[in-house]
């Protein structure tokens, strides 16, 4: 892998990282976390297939390699087999739900302060 791939990757490893940090996002992390990945994972396939290129050149195959179309993010939550409008709601939910019970919480405990 080339120096802008390593230092992208090491970013968006950052990124999720720092945000399963947070408590109040423990349970959506997973979520979180998984579309940052799945994000650089297209990316990491696609470079997977041309190092793959250079191999099977290298030592003359000629055949055709079948692979899946990832070359963008819809296409590979599609062959992953998320279902994108059953999270989508999901996460509505709980942004009406869960979210407003927090931000009241809150107002409580810094009353006190």
């Amino acid at each position: 892998m080339d120096n802008k791939a390593i230092e992208s990757s090491n970013h968006n490893n950052r990124r999720a990282k720092s945000l399963l940090s947070f408590p109040w996002l423990y349970r959506e992390s997973f979520l979180i976390a998984f579309l940052f990945v799945l994000g650089s994972s297209i990316q990491k396939a696609q470079e997977a297939r041309i190092y793959l290129s250079r191999i099977l050149a290298k030592y003359d195959v000629h055949q055709p390699i079948e692979m899946s179309d990832l070359t963008t993010k819809e296409k590979a939550q599609e062959y992953l087999g998320l279902a994108m409008d059953d999270i989508r709601a999901e996460k509505e939910r709980f942004l009406k739900a869960t979210v407003p019970k927090w931000l009241e919480e809150a107002k409580k405990r810094e009353a006190k302060y």
